[in-house]
């Protein structure tokens, strides 16, 4: 993260961590692995880089190390206290830009349930019964669920 924040990008996409997470702008870390980061949504092109993982087009979802107790492989603290938005769901993101900003809208698609299929990986693992999806209890359907924007100075 330091490398790619250091070349001070607006924007970094990761995909195949089944789930979807948004960082706040993250700026470069420091000697001591002190990560900045600026608390917005909509913010100058300038100010950081935000971080997408757009993993949900369909396949099974993975807990979150840190909520399965897999202490180990979760992100250090500083990197989750940057975390804006997270979820396990299935998504697609639009992204529009013109000469003034560049905007990417996140969409919740919740699927009816069915017979054929758990979107669980491993659904029978003891850490699910703590660890809910953003679909559960949620209509079939597509809703926006996150914004962020990047405005030119």
């Amino acid at each position: 993260m330091k490398q790619i924040n250091a070349l001070s990008p607006d924007l970094v996409f990761a995909g195949n961590q089944h789930s979807y997470e948004r960082f706040y702008p993250l700026g470069v870390p420091d000697d001591y692995g002190n990560l900045p980061f600026v608390e917005k949504s909509d913010y100058l092109q300038g100010e950081g880089v935000t971080h997408i993982v757009a993993g949900g087009g369909g396949a099974t979802f993975k807990p979150f190390a840190d909520l399965s107790g897999r202490d180990k492989n979760a992100a250090p603290p500083e990197v989750k206290q940057a975390l804006a938005k997270r979820a396990l769901m299935f998504h697609y993101l639009t992204v529009e830009m013109d000469d003034h900003r560049l905007t990417v809208r996140t969409f919740r698609v919740c699927t009816p349930e069915s017979a054929e299929g758990n979107p669980r990986w491993r659904p029978k693992m003891k850490a699910w019964k703590t660890i809910p999806l953003e679909c559960d209890g949620q209509p079939p359907g597509v809703t926006l669920y996150d914004t962020v924007t990047i405005r030119n100075p």
